[in-house]
């Protein structure tokens, strides 16, 4: 993440870079529990 920053760029479009250079980079899926507590913090707002 930090390095997706550095180079100005968001994350996702970050891991296309990569992707297509040849690197693959793995990132955890989120549990359905995580993604409940996320839609219910983002309704608040």
């Amino acid at each position: 993440m930090r390095a997706s920053e550095i180079a100005d760029m968001d994350f996702e479009s970050f891991k296309e870079v990569l992707t297509d250079r040849g690197i693959r980079i793995r990132t955890a899926a989120p549990t359905e529990k995580e993604l409940e507590e996320e839609v219910k913090y983002l309704e608040i707002l």
